[in-house]
């Protein structure tokens, strides 16, 4: 007969592991019913690009400085420099029924820009290219000179 401790503990460790199996949830991009993936390798965020090239209300900022921007920059982007004093007043200015790409050369800016849209300003669909085009490069994804 099992003991009553070791039944506690059997049941403890039961609901630490559903409670985890559902706290967990897997994202897809465009997946319909599913809640969309909104941090994006370089790869994923080229899906994306392909697949809304032709929808007017997806735009894609690039938040790194003009100077950044100039050197190589992801084709159709515009350029919102994160360290000009109205920046964050310039992305209050951005219409929030458009979807957002947002990069910078490594992730850390567009990143802090990702969590200011999303969190601050109410922007609701806004993807962000985690690793930059550090990642972008590496996959030798294709710049405008």
């Amino acid at each position: 007969m099992i003991s009553f401790s070791l039944k506690v503990i059997i049941c403890l460790g039961l609901i630490m592991l559903i409670s985890t199996l559902v706290g967990c949830k897997h994202e897809e991009v465009g997946t319909p019913g599913a809640q969309t993936k909104t941090q994006l390798s370089a790869q994923e965020t080229q899906a994306l690009i392909q697949a809304k090239k032709d929808d007017p209300n997806f735009i894609i900022v690039d938040v790194r400085t003009p100077r950044e921007y100039q050197a190589g920059h992801i084709d159709g982007a515009i350029n919102i420099d994160f360290y000009n004093p109205s920046f964050a007043s310039q992305l209050e200015q951005l219409d929030r029924d458009k979807e957002y790409l947002i990069y910078c050369r490594s992730g850390n800016r567009s990143g802090k820009t990702y969590q200011l849209m999303t969190q601050k300003l109410g922007f609701q669909k806004v993807y962000h290219l985690t690793k930059g085009m550090i990642d972008w490069n590496r996959e030798n994804l294709p710049l405008v000179r």
